[in-house]
């Protein structure tokens, strides 16, 4: 995704407001997780995978807003961007359609690259990636099952599960090289981000796979782009509010159409490919787009 500008350094109370978050929302789930059946149930899943959509994804639709206010482009180079999104996500949606295990793949490539945004500039390129590789790597370690059931609905293939045999390979280095990145964090007095990171690598441990993801993304990942953005643009507006509910409406609608296709009568075999198979088809324009306007 686009490297957003920084705006002013927020205050101390404003910078704890989203770690206190996190923290909290891993405390309670994970006490949830820990009664009964806990959150392993389908209709957690479900609860689970709507947020994803409804919570976290809606943070990619500032990017047109983001690239107008940088570059000052017109409406019809708007329009050109647009279709150029669309190309992206409609060629991620035909690999979904004709190599669905080789989607997945890529798209658990992609997200690593991303979501390591989220740890730049503030740690080396090589502990940013090796973190964001633990936060999808680490369910493996203790609901390894569940994570290859999850590869296995999103694909409609069982060779799918190989994938989590190799997410279970590579855990335990990404999970210590994360380690060391928080450990450095706290000797160079970042202790903020060093909890944040260490609650989101407890949550992708600890907790059901989508459950920890949504807690991450939803909390983390999300809620650190709106941010940034917030610095930079006008929110409130009625021209940014109308962009924003016309692209979370479209990404809607496209969960909604994967969700008619790909359910299969299974209970929650619908919704967890309607969220995730929607997120990598947006991801990829999210993350490649902007890098060439910005």
């Amino acid at each position: 995704m686009e490297k957003i500008r920084r705006g002013n350094v927020p205050s101390s109370s404003r910078r704890l407001r989203r770690p206190a978050g996190l923290v909290a929302a891993f405390s309670c789930t994970f006490l949830l997780n820990s009664v009964g059946n806990g959150l392993e149930s389908n209709w957690a899943t479900s609860l689970g995978c709507l947020a994803i959509l409804l919570l976290g994804l809606p943070h990619g639709s500032l990017d047109l807003a983001v690239m107008r206010k940088r570059t000052g482009v017109n409406e019809q180079q708007i329009a050109a961007i647009i279709m150029i999104y669309l190309g992206f996500a409609g060629s991620m949606a035909l690999v979904w359609h004709i190599a669905p295990v080789g989607a997945l793949a890529v798209f658990l490539a992609i997200a690593c690259v991303h979501f390591a945004e989220d740890w730049l500039p503030d740690q080396l390129p090589f502990f940013a990636i090796g973190t964001a590789t633990a936060v999808l790597t680490a369910p493996a370690l203790l609901h390894y099952r569940q994570l290859s059931d999850i590869f296995v609905k999103l694909t409609g293939n069982a060779t799918a599960s190989m994938l989590a045999d190799f997410t279970l390979l590579v855990a335990p280095v990404a999970l210590i090289t994360a380690i060391v990145g928080i450990t450095l964090a706290c000797r160079q007095g970042r202790s903020i981000a060093a909890i944040e990171s260490a609650t989101i690598l407890c949550s992708m441990v600890l907790l059901p796979p989508v459950i920890g993801f949504a807690v991450f993304f939803c909390l983390a990942h999300s809620p650190r782009h709106f941010a940034a953005a917030k610095a930079e643009l006008s929110f409130g507006s009625r021209r940014l509010n109308c962009e924003i509910g016309l692209l979370t409406f479209a990404a809607m609608g496209i969960a909604a159409l994967i969700y008619i296709f790909r359910n299969s009568g299974l209970q929650g075999d619908g919704v967890i490919a309607a969220s995730f198979v929607t997120l990598s088809i947006l991801t990829v324009p999210h993350m490649i787009v902007p890098r060439f306007f910005l």
